[in-house]
């Protein structure tokens, strides 16, 4: 803090510019834990300025992907910087979506079983407030997705309700390939777990799914989706 302190905003901001315009994948950065403390730090010391947000997003999921020996390290620090980031920028849509680009990537490459539950009611908030965005909507889904893979606790994810959201961005963007596309995803992955029979009760996502399949009806994986959740919507009324 000492020695961020030193420096003026305007001249941290122009500092951290030009190391953006030097490094443009950010990830040696977060290569050494000194510099992950010191990345947490900017963020927190000026965590009113989107676009330190915005760079601390882009260091931190760069890093995940270039750096596998750092992640036990760098993502149990990063989460709640990613979490107060959401709280903070909540109405501004960029550092929204880098925000669920770094989760979705972080979700992707865990080795490791996480304490992800309290993540799920942030990432609804933030889907739910920019819902007409497709790109925003694209990557809760991805997020959403990837932290179920593996995950002892995807009964819990259903009873947050987050398949609400799903539903919603689905239906907000129904030209959308990628929304369709993403949105089966998270539907694909629930399928994979022995769940309860009862866990849809009250959901009619065959809509959703019939209308998916209309659009996507050129992406093989997407088909290959929506082909395992209709197998499950029918196992699970059965």
């Amino acid at each position: 803090s000492c020695f961020l302190n030193t420096f003026t905003h305007s001249t941290l901001i122009q500092i951290i510019s030009n190391i953006f315009l030097i490094i443009p994948d950010c990830s040696i950065l977060a290569s050494f834990p000194e510099n992950i403390s010191f990345i947490l730090e900017v963020s927190s010391l000026y965590s009113n300025d989107a676009s330190i947000q915005l760079f601390v997003c882009k260091a931190i999921s760069n890093s995940c992907q270039t750096h596998q020996q750092m992640r036990s390290i760098l993502i149990p620090q990063s989460i709640n910087t990613l979490i107060r980031m959401i709280t903070s920028f909540l109405y501004d849509r960029d550092v929204i979506h880098e925000v669920l680009l770094t989760l979705a990537v972080i979700g992707m490459i865990r080795t490791t079983q996480m304490a992800v539950l309290p993540f799920i009611p942030h990432i609804m908030r933030a889907m739910e407030m920019h819902l007409l965005d497709e790109q925003v909507q694209i990557a809760g889904c991805c997020a959403f997705g990837n932290f179920l893979l593996d995950n002892e606790d995807a009964e819990q994810f259903v009873s947050f309700g987050f398949l609400n959201i799903i539903n919603k961005a689905m239906k907000a963007h129904l030209e959308s390939i990628s929304v369709q596309r993403y949105g089966c995803f998270v539907f694909a992955v629930l399928a994979e777990f022995k769940l309860p029979k009862n866990i849809l009760e009250g959901w009619d996502l065959t809509g959703v799914l019939d209308q998916a399949r209309r659009i996507v009806i050129d992406d093989e994986e997407a088909i290959m989706w929506i082909e395992i959740a209709s197998e499950w919507l029918i196992e699970n009324r059965s």
